[in-house]
């Protein structure tokens, strides 16, 4: 966990890769992003069961009532309103989460419907703040990011599509990373509110 305060982040990835890619493991593919909300928010990274330092078998089913803890465990840390901000399909799980919790905001990044959940329906259900993001030339997520937003119910759902071909956490890395990641600050500050 980083960061002191009041508001938190919980940062959960998902990748059908080896989790270990050039030395690190999935909670550490945030290319620095962990550091940056750090200093407004406190934050927690998480590796989902069967992946990085986790224990488990990866469930896709099971995942929400991972997010809903890490969740939890930061609002009994202090952090009164979490935002989650979730990978290909810890994504959908962030979204499903949210359509049977509280969840302040969901960020979604390179979501598509893997896994057997249904995030077009959990966004329909979901009463809480969204912003999905995906790469231009990654179509399948794009286009799927673009449905995410037409189902959506939120009024003021945040949408980004980088350039590039980047998926998951890798959408924020170089130039047009940087981007991304300040769109999202943005974001987080304005549901913070």
């Amino acid at each position: 966990m980083l960061g002191d305060a009041s508001t938190g982040v919980v940062l959960a990835h998902h990748s059908s890769e080896p989790t270990d890619r050039n030395g690190l493991l999935s909670g550490g593919m945030w290319h620095g992003f962990e550091r940056d909300l750090a200093k407004d928010h406190r934050v927690l990274v998480v590796d989902l069961r069967g992946q990085g330092d986790s224990e488990g078998t990866m469930d896709p089913l099971r995942l929400s009532r991972d997010i809903a803890a890490a969740v939890n465990f930061l609002q009994r840390q202090g952090s009164r309103k979490v935002t989650v901000i979730g990978s290909q399909v810890a994504g959908a799980a962030a979204l499903q989460a949210a359509a049977s919790g509280d969840l302040l905001g969901v960020v979604t990044l390179s979501v598509t419907d893997e896994g057997g959940l249904d995030p077009l329906s959990d966004v329909a259900q979901a009463q809480t703040n969204l912003f999905f993001a995906a790469s231009v030339d990654h179509q399948e997520t794009a286009q799927f990011a673009k449905e995410l937003l037409s189902a959506s119910l939120a009024p003021d759902s945040g949408f980004h599509l980088a350039s590039g071909n980047s998926l998951g956490p890798d959408l924020l890395d170089g130039r047009s990373g940087d981007r991304l990641r300040d769109d999202i600050k943005a974001w987080i500050v304005k549901v913070m509110a």
